[in-house]
């Protein structure tokens, strides 16, 4: 892929990080998940419909116009950024292209964190990771993903968030060096991962008490706990492959 707005080098460690995202089922699944990078200009994001864990052997992301999305969201335009593709792939930037733009950090991780999603849904879930993560964090409501769920970020977060806990959605993390800004996605998701696996309520995902004491909205939350790892990957799988 070549580029003018950003280094051969910093195209090749995007890749690299994005496919190791992508291979991992415990924080993407399908083609669940987004990443990007940003230069003064321009965004590279992950397309619509394409796979992480393709990054380095296909085209996998679309580069657009970062300014012109940016003045859309002030002026909360809901759009699909057609008019603002810079590459000539024919691939279509995601509908979560506008937080990945909002956040003002190099690099931008969006994932689908099994781990973050069991607790964020999790009665006081807020609470539990406030004592967890202090203010280091922001968590946000469940909202329908694309533009809704970037205007609801822009409410809540500061120009300095750099982790995101989504409700019933999954993880952001972002930052300007990529190395580092994986290393914390890793290190957020491990600390959630323990607190699923030592809590019988949220790990036990045959019993209905557990059901009951889950501020589930919907039968796919219903659905989640009733099932075993595998059908939840199933699960993840099939939601996520058509919205992401």
């Amino acid at each position: 892929m070549e580029n003018n707005n950003f280094s051969q080098q910093e195209i090749l460690d995007f890749k690299n990080i994005s496919q190791k995202l992508g291979s991992n089922s415990s924080l993407v699944q399908a083609a669940g998940g987004n990443t990007s990078i940003k230069s003064s200009e321009s965004m590279l994001i992950k397309a619509s419909g394409t796979w992480l864990i393709n990054s380095k052997k296909e085209e996998v992301f679309v580069e657009v116009d970062l300014s012109s999305i940016k003045k859309k969201i002030n002026k909360e335009i809901d759009d699909n950024y057609a008019e603002d593709i810079i590459s000539k792939n024919n691939l279509r930037p995601s509908i979560e292209t506008s937080f990945h733009a909002l956040i003002n950090f190099k690099y931008v991780l969006h994932v689908h964190s099994t781990a973050t999603i069991a607790n964020s849904i999790s009665i006081n879930a807020e609470t539990k990771l406030n004592k967890l993560f202090g203010s280091d964090f922001v968590y946000v409501p469940y909202i329908r993903p694309g533009f809704p769920l970037t205007m609801l970020i822009k409410k809540v977060f500061n120009s300095e968030s750099q982790v995101f806990v989504l409700e019933n959605h999954g993880l952001i993390v972002a930052g300007n060096d990529l190395q580092q800004t994986y290393d914390l996605l890793l290190s957020v998701h491990q600390k959630l991962d323990i607190i699923r696996n030592n809590n019988s309520e949220i790990n036990n995902y045959n019993s209905e008490s557990v059901i009951e004491n889950y501020s589930l909205k919907n039968e796919e939350k219903y659905n989640l706990f009733k099932t075993s790892n595998k059908k939840l990957f199933q699960l993840f799988q099939n939601h996520f492959t058509q919205t992401m």
